[in-house]
């Protein structure tokens, strides 16, 4: 007898995550950008009925792959909100996590997926900013208030965390989506450093101002 409509089979969650797990390995594989939903289902090796039922639709199936990527983040998050001790060491020492960071294809292709989803759907462009991206603007923005010399506001602070993240996210756009590394390649080390040295400039406190 066919389950009738709406009423979920007993190892729905189970059948979720497996059909999950597959999905997040096809969409940050090399050559993926943006699937139809019929490519997502022969990856998932099922039928399109089948992704509706536990996804709804595309956009909810992307949404949670995000929500999926977002959860996973949050022991890199938790790294990011450390206090350093004093501003430099904030500052520097984020980008050359990023540096490291931006050398291993997960964390790569995770914002590379992100950003590609989010141009091309309203309501996954609102979870990827309000969810996934502004996480991460927070994360840094607490790591800078907590650092000796940081900023004096949470709302300062999460500016300044917004043109950090920034710096990292165009090194996404440049060198991936927009295939930057093939077409004009970006030293990175040196990108980064220069970066970080401009920022620290504008966030370190001036002379008048410090009374000196």
């Amino acid at each position: 007898m066919a389950r009738p409509a709406g009423v979920r089979n007993q190892d729905f969650e189970k059948k979720k995550q497996a059909l999950t797990d597959k999905l997040l390995t096809f969409v940050l594989s090399d050559g993926v950008d943006r699937p139809s939903f019929r490519q997502l289902a022969i990856a998932a090796e099922t039928s399109e009925p089948t992704l509706r039922h536990y996804f709804k639709d595309r956009t909810g199936l992307i949404v949670h792959l995000l929500n999926q990527i977002n959860e996973r983040s949050e022991p890199m998050r938790d790294i990011l909100r450390q206090p350093q001790d004093n501003l430099d060491d904030a500052v520097k020492g984020y980008f050359r996590q990023m540096a490291a960071l931006t050398r291993t294809e997960s964390y790569v292709k995770v914002h590379a997926f992100g950003i590609r989803e989010a141009m091309g759907d309203e309501e996954i462009q609102k979870f990827y900013l309000q969810k996934y991206l502004s996480s991460g603007i927070d994360a840094v923005a607490e790591r800078l208030i907590r650092s000796k010399g940081g900023p004096k506001s949470f709302d300062e602070a999460r500016h300044a965390a917004i043109l950090i993240v920034s710096a990292s996210l165009l090194r996404v756009v440049h060198q991936e989506v927009l295939r930057g590394k093939v077409h004009k390649p970006l030293d990175e080390d040196v990108y980064f450093e220069r970066v970080g040295e401009w920022l620290l400039d504008g966030l370190r406190p001036s002379k008048s101002s410090s009374g000196e």
